[in-house]
């Protein structure tokens, strides 16, 4: 298709990437939270710091104990919420990240043979951190959306590249979706919906129940799956201005 024939072309606004760029504040947001902890349990804090002070000046001999359990804490409370985001939206590149931020700290540490201290390291998560939003916003740049009259064109990705085309004739539904940043901020997503379901995710829906009679019981369980919206900016139109304009370009025609 010709540049003249699309009567639409968009990419991703950065306000529907706010959640991707507060990934990455993940680590300083946890060191943050366990943080502000410390000002309400400082007593226990410092009689776990006792118990547990040989095993933290194993680990981290840089820093003072009481610092050093405000940073494990840290680091175990992020790689939970990161686990919790690969489990719930099935993205391993927060943990994959947080993982990577945590080990490039103590190699920094090792390898230029200097105590970075918690200052330190917080200073070198927040640089990694930066980073991160960075190589995000780049991704981001890469999406490129186009509708014509023929169908729609959607393309992107940094290291890995998905180029999807979808002609007219074969889209059977069109979905908008507008989440809360989005009904705020006027963007939304546009799923186009084919044969093949792609922009769709799958959740099971379980039932059961259970019955008594004279002493003698049964329990009856069963589920099913649901078919819901799975909008990502590989398989849709993703968090563009105006969706519901793109909607009735690619019902109506340009």
């Amino acid at each position: 298709m010709s540049r003249e024939a699309f009567c639409w072309e968009g990419s991703p606004t950065r306000i529907s990437y706010l959640g991707q760029y507060a990934r990455a504040l993940v680590p300083l947001a946890s060191l943050g939270l366990v943080a502000v902890f410390r000002w309400f349990a400082g007593d226990f804090l410092r009689d776990v710091s006792g118990v547990a002070s040989f095993v933290l000046r194993e680990i981290w001999p840089d820093m003072p104990t009481l610092d050093a359990l405000i940073y494990a804490g840290g680091v175990f409370l992020s790689l939970l919420l990161g686990l919790l985001v690969w489990v719930v939206a099935l993205d391993i590149w927060v943990l994959v990240f947080e993982v990577f931020a945590y080990l490039a700290v103590e190699a920094v540490r090792v390898n230029l043979g200097i105590g970075l201290g918690l200052a330190g390291r917080v200073l070198f998560l927040a640089l990694f951190s930066f980073a991160w939003m960075l190589l995000v916003d780049a991704q981001r740049k890469t999406y490129r959306y186009s509708v014509s009259h023929r169908g729609v064109a959607m393309s992107g990705g940094l290291l890995r590249r998905v180029e999807r085309y979808v002609s007219g004739d074969a889209i059977s539904d069109v979905i908008v979706v507008k989440p809360l940043l989005g009904r705020l901020f006027g963007f939304g997503h546009v799923v186009v919906v084919t044969p093949s379901q792609l922009g769709l995710g799958e959740t099971y829906s379980l039932g059961g129940g259970a019955t008594s009679r004279k002493g003698l019981g049964a329990i009856v369980g069963g589920g099913r799956a649901v078919r819901e919206v799975l909008a990502k900016p590989w398989n849709c139109i993703f968090g563009v201005k105006n969706p519901d304009r793109v909607r009735d370009y690619i019902l109506n025609g340009c």
